[in-house]
């Protein structure tokens, strides 16, 4: 503290004082705050300068993009504990992931257009690999650096799955982080949420992390049928990065990943009984395996850029599909899939005038097995019923307690294609133009067959 002695000076020569006083004080808050947001402006560039490595295909950072984006960072991601895209959603405006059903219901809307199955009207790419299943859109990612929401067509650059928008994610990377990072979180229902990591490097010109991440819950809602939780979950999830920059303007990257999870059945309840009853199983169970591998490469006035990956989903999701404690019918969807993708991107600048131009291709293999099994419940009053009410002289006697009516699906899809963005900047004003061609082939074998049989019977002879 300051004690300041009383004097007796005349008014003007107060003023005067006073004056000086108050313009002391203002420049020193004046120069604390140029101090301030110098030290702010020196970290937001070095943090755009790792940005502008990473966004392989932006002419410019996603915060400048004529788009309406929103963009996460790393402090942002610590403070709110965001490691799902069901998080993202809860920041970004017009970005909403709908919180039910299982993981590979994943549904994402922009400005409400999305989908449920087949298809996704926005993309996601995760340290530049693009993923080509939306199934596969739902888990949980450890140690995110930037999320980067952009909504609007991104179709140009990105392809037809990005006509409702694009989901950028980052991870750090062993060359700009060191040692051991650690995360542990417990909740009601047993639930658990726990991470570490370490990175670290192998020599002066390259870094390695592994990542693993673990999550389990009892559940919240309990079957009344059987007393069990319907919603238990476990998943764990390993990652594995290594970076080299054999020389300053040459980067290698190559990312492995491998998540395993099961999830219990659906918390639906009857709107008749108000109650959650089932009687038969529910679950969904998935592994997957994903490897990408990213080469870039800086030459003066351009830049080249080479992304292949490698994807692999078996997953299997079985469903009481009435959801009641009588046996009706469930539904079984099992599948593998592979996919392959490769993708070389060509940018380079000159004065105002910016390019990015490429080349995608992709081959993507599925097979699905999806029976319905009827069970007594279904047959006698989804199928017998209905059939004798409207022939009741030659009712009918199913044979069996059940059957299987099977589905199996084959398909494999290949598509190439070529790219191409213009950006010049004339004053105040940006223009930017564009072209892309696709070429894709889809084929789809489908087999259905069922083996049962009835008897049919003569109520018109008497007894």
């Amino acid at each position: 503290m300051h004690n300041f002695a009383p004097v007796k000076k005349e008014s003007g020569t107060l003023f005067f004082q006073n004056f000086k006083l108050i313009a002391a004080i203002l420049s020193a808050a004046i120069i604390a705050l140029s101090a301030n947001a110098a030290e702010t402006t020196d970290s937001i560039s070095v943090r755009l300068s790792e940005i502008s490595v990473t966004a392989i295909k932006q002419t410019a950072l996603a915060d400048n993009l004529p788009t309406a984006s929103t963009v996460i960072g790393k402090n942002e991601i610590e403070r709110l504990n965001v490691v799902t895209m069901k998080d993202a959603s809860e920041i970004a405006p017009n970005f909403y992931i709908p919180d039910y059903g299982s993981r590979m219901t994943s549904s994402i809307y922009v400005r409400g257009l999305g989908a449920r199955i087949d298809q996704p009207v926005v993309g996601l790419n995760i340290d530049n690999v693009p993923y080509l299943n939306k199934d596969n859109y739902d888990f949980d990612l450890l140690d995110i650096e930037r999320i980067e929401l952009l909504r609007g067509p991104q179709s140009t650059l990105y392809g037809r799955n990005t006509m409702g928008g694009l989901i950028n994610i980052y991870t750090l990377s062993p060359l700009r982080t060191k040692g051991f990072r650690a995360m542990a979180e417990y909740s009601r229902a047993n639930s658990i949420k726990a991470g570490a990591s370490y990175y670290g490097r192998i020599s002066e010109s390259a870094g390695m992390s592994i990542a693993g991440y673990y999550t389990h819950t009892d559940g919240f809602f309990r079957n009344q049928y059987n007393g069990r939780h319907t919603d238990k979950e476990d998943q764990w999830s390993v990652r594995w990065r290594t970076s080299w920059q054999p020389m300053s303007n040459l980067t290698l990257e190559n990312t492995a990943s491998v998540l395993v999870g099961r999830q219990g059945g659906y918390p639906y309840q009857s709107v008749k009984s108000g109650q959650i009853a089932y009687n038969d199983t529910c679950f969904y169970k998935r592994v997957s395996v994903t490897d990408g591998l990213t080469a870039h490469w800086l030459l003066p006035g351009l830049t080249l850029s080479g992304i292949a990956s490698f994807q692999y989903i078996n997953d299997n999701m079985t469903l009481d599909q009435d959801f009641l404690p009588q046996p009706y019918f469930t539904l079984t969807q099992a599948r593998h899939e592979m996919a392959f993708t490769l993708d070389l991107v060509a940018k380079g600048s000159k004065g105002p005038y910016n390019w990015l131009g490429g080349m995608f291709g992709f081959y993507k293999h599925s097979n699905m097995f999806a029976p319905v099994t009827f069970k007594e419940t279904g047959i006698e009053e989804l199928i017998i019923a209905h059939r004798n009410q409207y022939n009741p002289e030659y009712p009918i006697v199913w044979q069996e307690n059940s059957f299987n009516l099977d589905s199996r699906f084959r398909q494999p899809v290949w598509g190439i294609a070529a790219y191409h963005q213009s950006q010049i900047q004339l004053g105040n004003w940006t223009l930017t133009a564009g072209i892309r061609i696709d070429y894709e082939q889809n084929t789809l074998y489908y087999r259905s067959n069922c083996l049962t049989g009835y008897d049919v019977m003569d109520a018109t002879v008497p007894n």
